[in-house]
């Protein structure tokens, strides 16, 4: 976002983000997830669910500790209603692990 919004503008910055994030979370979900012998779509579930809070959680901390913004702030990224798209690509981080193993249908 840092080098995107300057050259063309907030919204648009955030629709390429939220797009290249999603698709590098499937990439590495495709690398890692296979490998973890899990099989259930419960197990997966829950790895697609630890996932998305570990990132709410590192974006919401990244927002707070070095953008040094306040929790209103900080919150707002989750806003769809704002034009902020996180929250889908936190959905997308979710259902990483079942994609990748070809669960959802």
């Amino acid at each position: 976002m840092r080098f995107l919004v300057p050259r063309i503008g907030m919204k648009r910055a955030q629709r390429i983000s939220i797009v290249t994030g999603s698709l590098l979370a499937l990439l590495v979900c495709s690398v890692g997830v296979p490998g973890l012998g899990l099989h259930s779509r419960t197990s997966l579930l829950g790895l697609g669910l630890v996932l998305a809070a570990f990132m709410a959680a590192f974006d919401m901390l990244i927002g707070r500790l070095v953008a040094r913004r306040s929790w209103k702030v900080v919150l707002q990224d989750f806003d769809p209603r704002r034009g902020n798209l996180l929250v889908f690509g936190l959905l997308v981080l979710l259902l990483a692990p079942l994609l990748v193993m070809g669960l959802i249908r």
